[in-house]
């Protein structure tokens, strides 16, 4: 295992909360994490991280957080300290590669999201959003298919910018 530390965190608490600077490199282990921010009461989901993926490597910029980092449900996550990550990337190229790799491909996503917001109807804000999920998880979209769904009607709101009400709908 690359990481030194591993933690669990109930829903309910920050992994990262906005403000703080983040002393490691975060990669999901197990639960689904979510990228947020909150305004006059209402939070808007901003990404959303599986099982091994990298959810924050903000600890090379030293800045402090401007977003929050939440578990969907009860999450477990690795923390890789600044000085492991660099010696793996000297003596393994190829991980620093990856590391990148997976920021290129959520800056991808948070722009597929961005184009959500601004021009898709509800249920095609919904629809991208599952087949997004299905895709992240490998699903082959041929015949049925059968994915778990950590999120409830608030939190599909909160990363499409609709009510849970008109997600119900």
């Amino acid at each position: 295992c690359l990481a030194q530390s591993s933690l669990q965190v109930r829903r309910t608490r920050d992994v990262l909360a906005i403000g703080d600077r983040a002393e490691a490199v975060i990669i999901v282990k197990s639960g689904w994490i979510q990228r947020y921010r909150q305004l006059r009461g209402r939070r808007q989901v901003v990404s959303l991280y599986l099982p091994g993926e990298i959810c924050d490597q903000s600890v090379w910029s030293g800045q402090a957080a401007t977003t929050a980092l939440t578990g969907v449900r009860d999450v477990e996550f690795a923390l890789i300290a600044p000085e492991e990550a660099m010696a793996l990337y000297s003596g393994f190229p190829g991980i620093e590669r990856l590391f990148r790799a997976n920021h290129v491909v959520h800056e991808r996503i948070e722009r597929e999201w961005m184009v959500s917001l601004g021009l898709r109807n509800a249920e095609e804000r919904i629809a991208h959003l599952c087949c997004e999920l299905l895709v992240r998880q490998g699903c082959h979209l041929t015949g049925a298919v059968s994915i778990p769904l950590l999120l409830n009607q608030a939190q599909i709101g909160e990363i499409v910018g609709l009510t849970s009400v008109h997600v119900n709908r």
